[in-house]
Parts: structure tokens; sequence; C-alpha cells
């Protein structure tokens, strides 16, 4: 034994055991709170927080919660927290109980800070989220949920995220095989959009989070990418500025948001800006749902760019600036044919600050350019969408200057109060130096009216406001040839009405018309032959429905218009449109030989529809009337004419076929072109066997009267004096029209005045106003026909022998009479002036043993064997 040897008690421990010694306290550190961990973990019960999950819910939005099954926890490093068939409920008043659905929620939860109260959630997961959106009848959005907003201006609160206790914070999020479900106002079909995947990932909490989605939206994807602030942000777990930095594309269209938000939780206090490039609108418009632009096809725009900052105000609508939209070039045949726009750019520095827009293009081969400056839009926006110190614009100023080749229309001036359109006075001047120029780019020939100046200022009359009412003050209209001023209002209500006061100093309708355009010529290929039409009076319908839908008040009146070469002053005219009623009283006018003077009415209050018209007219110029009846109008002269009348139907054949009342036209020392008398009678002369190329020849025909009564009752006429006394053909006539059918019951007695004949053979004309029937007279009919109209009958002599017989002849040739011989003139004038006082013919005229015609007081019988032979022989 080593007494050398120290004892046992006094020995240093070895290093092993120090070793030893620290592993255990380490360990017992660590597992101490893995054990505490374990066991808090095994009593864990997350369904008993199910009732304050949903109480959080329905503070947070004012909304239901419903959790369909347990909430389950999978244990592991990760715990896992996961809950089936969840359902976030709506208001009532919407057609679908639910907002929001979700087929299964994964939260993976961190552990450690469980432990100070903190449920990290490293991923939420939600699968098969549905979103209902839609609108309730009163148009209250379902997303709307009722979180309050604090006033403007005043700190806005980070609330603290918890949930028994626990402070709540998410590092990532996972969306799969979602729908967005949108519900038309309407009740049609609902449109889906189907969210492929959406999935946002950071480092930690404090991180940034990077966004990735894709979808489908109608027929093509919709992606999204980008990074935006923290997840801590959302939760109000950090502070500071909430930066956003996202990119979407859709059928080649991009856009991108960018900028920041001050209170990410519940979207206040934004700052962004938006910037969006479509290189193809209408391939934009292809690729969008059908149901989402109603039926609307959106233009072929190129290259558009647009970018908009948009600022939280405090107000539903936020504060939008700096907008720049712009277009390229583009071909809008689709909208016009012929247009193409070069360019086009709008610019509003600010809701309440003026915007400016240009554009030019071509419309054809015809330049345009358009230069506005336009109001304020806060002047448009309700005030309680706007901040309480942004009001409305009072009033604003309003520019367009457009021009359109040699043309240009120019608008300025302003309205009191924009928002109503009301206080407006706007002055318009459009300058159109040649209307024909601007065919090609109307699509069609234009007159060729030179040097068009209009100028107005557009006014709403009493206040209404231009949406209810516009009117012209002070309209002054020039032109070559012409010339008219005045003032109109138009009242835009359910019924709409029209006032007009307008005087035309002047128009050349002569020079108005001849700047017509040609008639287009027909096309190559022979066109296939048109049938025949049923009836000769067209089927003119009456504008019922305009008559019964509106009203109008209007004065015109004329100074000076000049039509086929005649001149008419003094014209004055009142038309009224009330209650369905259309009445024009009076009308007067100075002709070339008089005064005219109608009124009329078209009363479509009832069915059917019924007129009146009145007119006299002691002097028409001859030439314009017979052009205006498609005759050859070479003439001299002046016509009387007389009209009363009354009918009833909705269309021009039922309104004649049913005219009641009496026509008078006559016309003494007159001179018109022969080929009008053949025009009128030369089917009648032939059909007698007379040379109707002598009466039809051109050449000046001296008219000593010409007289025509025609008397209706319920569409059916006779004719009461049909007698013409020219040089060239004496004829006198009678018997019946019916407007109704369409049917002829004339008879003609035409007698030559040239080539020597002096023989008088009845022309019977039947048929129908589209096929008449001409063809000798029996004598029924000559004596039917005689028994109303004047100067059928023949002498005594004559009656007796019985009419066109060898007879007949002789007492004719004998007596020196027959049944057009005679002065015809007095009786049949005096039956067509109704009554009326008119100028008296020139002397009747004698005939010649050659068969000319002399000056004479009354007809002389032909004289000798020679000139007897000759009538009975018809030579």
């Amino acid at each position: 034994m080593d007494r050398h040897r120290a004892p046992v008690s006094h020995q240093k421990p070895q290093p092993r055991r120090w070793r030893r010694y620290i592993f255990l306290a380490i360990l017992v550190i660590i597992m101490v709170p893995v054990v505490g961990l374990g066991v808090f973990i095994a009593q864990f019960n997350p369904n008993a927080y199910a009732p304050q999950i949903i109480a959080a819910v329905q503070k947070a939005t004012g909304r239901t919660l419903t959790i369909g099954g347990p909430i389950r926890l999978k244990i592991s490093l990760t715990p896992t927290l996961a809950a089936t068939n969840l359902s976030l409920s709506n208001p009532s008043g919407f057609a679908d109980p639910r907002l929001l659905t979700l087929d299964e929620v994964q939260a993976q939860i961190a552990l450690l800070p469980l432990l100070r109260h903190e449920l990290d959630i490293l991923d939420l997961k939600l699968v098969g989220p549905k979103l209902y959106l839609e609108r309730n009848v009163n148009g209250q959005a379902d997303w709307k949920l009722n979180t309050a907003r604090p006033q403007t201006g005043t700190a806005i609160p980070t609330p603290a995220s918890d949930a028994g206790g626990y402070q709540i914070a998410l590092e990532s999020v996972s969306l799969e095989n979602g729908q967005i479900i949108i519900r038309p106002h309407d009740g049609g079909q609902p449109y889906i959009i189907q969210l492929t995947r959406l999935a946002g990932r950071a480092a930690s909490i404090s991180a940034p989070l990077h966004l990735s989605g894709s979808a489908t939206l109608g027929n093509a994807p919709l992606s999204l990418a980008g990074v935006v602030g923290p997840v801590a942000g959302l939760t109000g777990a950090s502070t500071g500025p909430w930066p956003v930095d996202l990119a979407f594309k859709f059928a080649d269209a991009t856009a991108k948001l960018q900028g920041q938000v001050k209170s990410p939780q519940n979207a206040r206090g934004y700052d962004l800006t938006l910037t969006t490039n479509i290189p193809a609108l209408e391939k934009l418009g292809a690729a969008l749902p059908a149901d989402w632009l109603g039926g609307l096809k959106l233009p072929a725009l190129h290259d558009l760019t647009a970018t908009a900052t948009l600022k939280d105000q405090g107000t539903a609508l936020p504060a939008i600036s700096n907008v720049v939209l712009k277009a390229g070039a583009s071909d809008l045949s689709s909208l016009r044919a012929g247009l193409t726009l070069a360019s086009a750019e709008l610019n509003l520095p600010s809701l309440a600050k003026s915007g400016t827009f240009s554009a030019k293009g071509a419309l054809g081969t015809s330049p345009f350019v358009i230069q506005a400056d336009f109001t304020a839009p806060s002047a448009f926006v309700p005030p309680a969408l706007l901040p309480a110190q942004n009001p409305p614009a009072a009033s604003f100023s309003e520019s367009l200057n457009a021009s359109l080749g040699n043309a240009s229309l120019s608008l300025t001036g302003g309205i009191a109060t924009p928002r109503r359109l009301t206080g407006a006075a706007l002055g318009l001047t459009l300058n159109i130096p040649d209307l024909s120029s601007l065919s090609a780019a109307a699509g069609a020939k234009l007159p060729a009216w030179k040097n068009i100046l209009v100028k107005t200022t557009l006014i709403d009359p009493g206040g209404q406001g231009l949406d209810h009412a516009i009117g012209f003050n002070s309209l002054t209209a020039n032109m070559d040839n012409a010339s008219l001023g005045g003032d109109a209002r138009v009242n835009l209500g359910a019924t709409p009405d029209v006032e007009a006061n307008l005087n035309i100093a002047k128009a050349n309708l002569d020079a108005l018309l001849a700047a017509l355009p040609a008639p287009q010529p027909s096309a190559a290929a022979p066109a296939p032959a048109a049938s025949q039409p049923a009836q000769a009076v067209p089927n003119i319908a009456l504008p019922l429905p305009l008559l019964r839908q509106a009203n109008a008040d209007i004065e015109l009146s004329a100074n000076n218009l000049i039509y086929n070469k005649a001149t008419y002053t003094g014209v004055q005219a009142h038309l009224v449109l009330k209650d369905g009623v259309l009445t024009l009283n009076p009308f007067t006018g100075q002709s070339p030989g008089g005064t005219i003077s109608a009124s009329g009415s078209i009363d479509a209050s009832v069915a059917p529809a019924t007129e009146t018209l009145k007119l006299n007219a002691p002097a028409l110029a001859l030439h314009p009337m017979l052009e205006a009846f498609g005759l050859p109008g070479a003439a001299k002269g002046t016509a009387q004419l007389r009209l009363n009348a009354t009918a009833h139907g909705n269309a021009l054949p039922a309104i004649l076929g049913s005219v009641t009342g009496q026509f008078g036209l006559a016309s003494v020392n007159g001179v018109v072109d022969g080929a009008a008398l053949g025009k009128l009678f030369g089917s009648a002369l032939q059909s007698a066997g007379l040379p109707a190329n002598l009466v039809g020849s051109q050449g000046p025909v001296t008219v000593r009267c010409l007289a025509l009564r025609l008397d209706t009752n319920n569409g059916s006429g006779v004719v009461k004096a049909l007698a013409l006394d020219s040089s060239r053909l004496l004829m006198v006539g009678g018997g019946t029209l019916n407007f109704a059918d369409e049917t002829l019951g004339l008879v003609l007695k035409p007698r030559l005045r040239v080539g020597g004949s002096n023989i008088t053979v009845p022309v019977s004309v039947t048929g129908t106003f589209l096929a008449p029937h001409y063809g000798v007279a029996p004598e029924a009919a000559v004596a039917a026909a005689s028994q109303a109209a004047v100067g059928l009958g023949g002498s005594s002599l004559q009656q007796a022998l019985g009419s066109n017989s060898l007879l007949d002849k002789v007492a004719g040739a004998l007596t020196g009479s027959n049944s057009t011989q005679g002065d015809v003139c007095p009786a049949a004038l005096n039956l067509a002036r109704m009554g009326q006082s008119g100028p008296a013919p020139a002397p009747a005229a004698s005939t010649s043993s050659t068969g000319t015609s002399t000056s004479g007081s009354s007809s002389q019988p032909a004289s000798g064997p020679r000139d007897l032979l000759k009538a009975l022989l018809g030579q």
C-alpha cells in the first residue's frame, strides 16, 4: 500500500464525466419543453375553438360561418389542422344563401410559436373554393361585407388578429380547383371563372409574399404573377407600407398593378398605379364569355395602352388621376365602312380637373381630326362618392373641334350644373364648303350644295337638362341658293314634343334639285322583269305610330321660293300635332297667278284614321303643274284649282277608296305643248279612228278653256264637266271613276280642228286605271254620261235621229251643229269653279270649209255640197 497515495475524496473528476454532465443538462433542457409540448398537443382539442373561430368571422364579416365536419389535427413535426365543408352565408334577400363554400381547408402549423400563444400557419391550402357573387333586387352586392370604415382623416387602427388568445400569422397560401360564380342581375345563366391554381409563398411571415396563379375566363387562360408585402401585414402583425407588384395576362393583353397599401388587412390607404397593354381589343372581347358584353362586339382597336393612378380617398370611389389612354393605327371598318384610325389619345390629370381627347384618321378618302377639351368628370359624380373636401365642380366649359375633309364642326360653351345637364349654352358652328365632297365618307352620293354654314346655340329649354330637352336658339343656315333661320326645341320625354318657328328667306328649289346626284346606273346584269303592280295608287301607309307617339307645333314661313321657274312668295304654314291629331291650318302663299290657301287634318286617334283637305288656288302656273303630273311642261297661263274632300283610311288606297268631296280645275286662254294633249288623249283619238298624231305633235296649242269637275261619294266619282276647247282639239266628256276598285266608265267626244274633219265619234274609256280600254261608246253610255255632264248632249234634231248615224251626220252638216259644236266653255267652267268667279275665255272660234279654226263669236256651219260630202265621208 502506497502511503503517499491521496484519499479518494480528494481525487479530481475525469474530463469524460464533465462532458456527460453537460450532455445530461442539455437533454433535460430540450426534453422538458418537448415533453410539455407533447402533453399540450395530446391535450389540445381544436374543435373547442370552433365557436371562437365562428364568432371571430362573424365579427369581422357580419356573416355566419358554418363548419360542416370536425376540425382534425394531424400530429407531426409540423402539425396540420384540417376542416371540411365550410360555408360563409349571404344575408337574406339574395338568390343564393351562400357567399363562399370550401370543400376542405388545411393549415400547417409551426410548433414552437404555440408556446408563445402564436398560431403561425406555415401553409394554408384551400381545396375546391366556390365564391358566389351577385346583387339583390336593390342593387346591393353580396361581396360588400359589414365592416366598419373609419372617417376620413382619422388614424386607421391595426386590429389584433387572435383566436382564443392566439396571435395568428400566415406565411403561405395555395388554392386548388376553385370557381368564381357570377350571377347576372336579370336571373340568367351564371358566369363561371375557373380558378385552376393560386399560390403564395414567403420565406417567413415578415418576408415578401410571392404570388402565382392561373385561371380560365371564357375561352382563354388568365395568369397572375408577382410579389406583395409580407403575410404579417395582412394580419396586422407588421407596420409600414405594404408593397404591391402584380402582373396579369389574358388573351395577349397584359396589366400591371404597382404601389403600396398602408392597411392591407382592410384594403385601405392604397396608392397604386395600373398599367395595361392590349394589342388587339377585338381579340380580348372574343375571349371573354359571350354574355359578358351582352352581344356587343368590341371594335378592332389596336395597340391600346392605358395608365392610371388609384388612390384611396376614404370613399367608395378611389381618387383616379394621371390617366393616359392611347390607341394606335386601327382598321375600324367593322364600325363604319372605310373608317380607319391613325391615333387617339385621352389625358385626364384627375377626376377634379378637365381632360383632353384627340384623334385622327380617315373616313373613306376624307381625313378627319378631332380635338376636345372636356370638363372634370367629378362634376358628374354623385357627391356621396366624393370626399367632403372635394365637392363636385359647379360648372364647366366644353369645346370640341372636328373636321372631315374640308368640313368642320365646333362646339364651345358651358353647362351650369353638369351632373344634371342643366343651364347649357353651347355654341355650334358647322361649315361645309361642298357637301358632295363628303360622298365617299357618307357612302352615298350627296348633293353638290355649296358653302353651307350653320350656326346656333344649344340650350336646355326651361332648365330641364339636355337629357330631357334640347333647344336651338338663333338658328341660321345659309348656303348657295338657300337661307333660313329661326328657333326650335325638342322635348325628349315619353312623348317627344317638337316646337319650331322657322323662316326661309330664300330657296331656289330648281337649283337645289339640280344639284342632287344623278340616278345611279342599273347593274350590268339584266334585272328580272318587274311584275305589273296590282293597283295604280301606291300602297303608301300613313305614319300613324309616329303621329300617336309625338306632339309638334311648327310655324314655317318662306319669303321667296322658286320652283319650276315659278316664284312663290309670302308662304305661311302652321302645323300642329297633338294627341294623335295632325292639323295644317292655315297654309297660304302667293303663286305666280294669285293666292293659294289650304287646310287639312289627319286624325290618328281613331281607327281607321280620318282625313280632311281643303285647297283653293285661284291661279296656279300651268308649267309646274303639268310637270308635277309627268306631262311636257312647256306651257303658259294659269289654272284655277279647288278641292274639298274628306276620307278615312290608314293608307293611300283606302283613303282614295273612301274619299267624299268635290274637285274642280279650270283654265282659260293658255298655251300648252301639243305633246301634252297627245299623252292625255292620244289613245282615245286613235280608238275613234282620228289622226292622234295631228293633235299630239310638238308645238304650241292655244287652249281657250279647260274645265274638269269631279264629285265623289265614298270613293265613287262622277264627272260633271270635262271640256277642252283648243286650237287642235275640241272635246267634251263625262262618266264615272271608282277609286275603290280603280275602274273607269268615261265617255269622250273628241273633234279635231286640224286635218279637215268635223266628225265627232263618242269614245268609251273603260277598264282600270292601269289598263284602260278604248272603243266607240254605245248610245246607252253616252246617254248615261249626258245626264250628269254638261256638253255631251247634241242638237234636238240629232237626238231625234240618233247619234253617230248617217242621218245624224247629215243633220249636223245641215244645221251646223253636232255634239261638240257650240260653246261648251261657260257651263263647264262654272261647274269647275264651283260657282266662284274667274276670267272669261276668249271668243269662240268658227270652223272654215277647210276645217281650220277662225275667230268668231260662234261656230258657223259648213257650206256647200262639197263640204257636206267631206263631212259625210269623214274627210
